[in-house]
């Protein structure tokens, strides 16, 4: 009796610490582990998605073409200074190409100051000024993977102050001006949702009557501006 008894206790014994064996994982195997890390780790970045972002840029080159009062040319060619503000915009992406479309407004303070004869002994001091540039863009561009290249086209507005000194004569006149802007630039994801950039534009904003007189001359106003921005990608 006592011989059975020890041959049952045995047995479950046995058959308990086979089925212990059975219940524990099977370790992973490290090669099959590499390979999962090495698939994550090609994944290609998104591109698409709406971004909101904050820019900081300076523009130069701006030509100011024109005369007052038919007194001659009193145009510039060196207006610069600094400008700042926001965009938003959103992208779609299909394989490397990436379309999309921005808006972006920028205060600014851009001025210089042109001093022409208007008679052979008495001369003005002309002061253009730009307070801010707003944008509607398309992109398009090419990805590799977090790098972005590309280029843009759309409608700009701004508005130009033309003003002359308080003294033997003064002058102040401000008018909205629209036309287009072309650029391009490079915009890089350094997480994935922070993208920082470069930017170019050239902006073309026609041509305007610098007062409400027949004898006001016309201006054109064109400008260049390049900027740095960082944004949030949602």
């Amino acid at each position: 009796m006592r011989c059975r008894s020890l041959i049952c206790i045995l047995s479950f014994f046995a058959a308990f610490q086979s089925a212990q064996a059975a219940d524990v994982a099977e370790p992973k195997n490290p090669s099959h582990v590499s390979s999962r890390f090495a698939a994550d780790k090609s994944q290609s970045y998104d591109w698409t998605g709406p971004y909101l972002g904050a820019s900081v840029g300076y523009a130069f080159n701006t030509h100011i073409t024109g005369g007052l009062f038919g007194y001659g040319d009193s145009g510039f060619t060196d207006a610069t200074g600094a400008l700042g503000g926001a965009y938003a915009g959103y992208n779609w992406q299909k394989e490397n190409w990436v379309i999309g479309a921005e808006v972006m407004f920028e205060a600014a303070n851009i001025f210089s100051t042109h001093t022409f004869n208007v008679t052979p002994t008495s001369y003005w001091t002309l002061k253009p000024e730009m307070s801010h540039i707003g944008t509607i863009r398309a992109r398009v561009g090419y990805a590799f993977d977090r790098a972005l290249f590309y280029g843009t086209g759309g409608a700009g507005l701004t508005t130009l102050r033309i003003s002359l000194p308080a003294g033997s004569a003064y002058y102040d006149q401000t008018r909205d001006y629209t036309g287009y802007t072309l650029g391009g630039g490079m915009e890089y994801a350094l997480t994935n949702h922070w993208a920082g950039r470069l930017d170019y534009s050239y902006y073309n904003f026609g041509k305007q009557r610098s007062g409400e007189h027949s004898d006001d001359y016309i201006y054109k106003l064109t400008a260049s501006a390049v900027r740095g921005g960082l944004a949030y990608k949602f």
